[in-house]
């Protein structure tokens, strides 16, 4: 690596780590420290096949291990199961409602005896209307699993703490690391913006704030504070 590579900051990736696991596994992770449990499987297939380097590969166990150990933990929270069930079956069946009651609407133009237009198009409006309030009550179904989620882990905020800070020094890496490989192939770090569940790293600039419909923040490196 060159002289800029500080191993204590930093992971060495190999010469070319696969740039795409490299983004998304830093948006699992830092996920996790959010309370957002994504499956960690693919990238365990694709970190042991060398997508990030032998040396992360080795570290990788004790992550991976790490991020199994809190996601177990759900099945603790006895509420949850119940908003996850209504959620998925809320999502399952808005689309389907929406589609139907567009397509009612659209064929009520069209409509001829037997069929009476004005009737279609109140149907196709009532069942649109459905679909949309299935998928309001899932995104509120949704919300109920973050707060659960986030008032079990507040609670037992002593039992996760060392796990939490661990998982947060590697995504503190991985940024870093991410970084300088990103300015190693020619990027500009200044133009170059991702997206950030948390903003509490070191070495980035929050440019947008989450929003109602924007879970994440919108970053973008700051080269003045990284470590090369």
């Amino acid at each position: 690596m060159s002289k800029g590579f500080q191993r204590d900051l930093m992971y060495n990736l190999g010469e070319k780590p696969n740039m795409s696991v490299l983004k998304g596994l830093i948006s699992l992770i830092d996920g996790y420290l959010a309370y957002f449990f994504d499956d960690p499987d693919p990238f365990d297939y694709a970190i042991k096949r060398g997508a990030l380097g032998k040396e992360f590969a080795n570290e990788w166990r004790e992550i991976y291990r790490t991020l199994y150990k809190i996601a177990y933990t759900l099945k603790r929270i006895p509420e949850i199961r119940k908003y996850v069930v209504a959620q998925g079956t809320l999502r399952s069946l808005s689309l389907p409602l929406s589609l139907t009651g567009g397509l009612l609407a659209i064929f009520s133009i069209f409509a001829s005896e037997p069929f009476n237009p004005l009737l279609m198009l109140i149907a196709g409006s009532l069942v649109a209307t459905a679909g949309a309030g299935a998928l309001i009550l899932s995104w509120i179904a949704g919300k109920r699993v973050a707060e659960t989620i986030d008032k079990y882990f507040k609670e037992h905020k002593e039992k996760y703490k060392f796990k939490r800070t661990y998982l947060k020094k590697v995504v503190q890496k991985l940024l870093y690391s991410l970084a300088y490989y990103l300015k190693k192939e020619g990027t500009d770090l200044e133009n170059f913006k991702f997206k950030m569940f948390n903003s509490f790293y070191e070495g980035i600039i929050v440019l947008k704030k989450p929003k109602l419909f924007r879970k994440k923040y919108i970053v973008k490196f700051n080269p003045k504070e990284l470590p090369f």
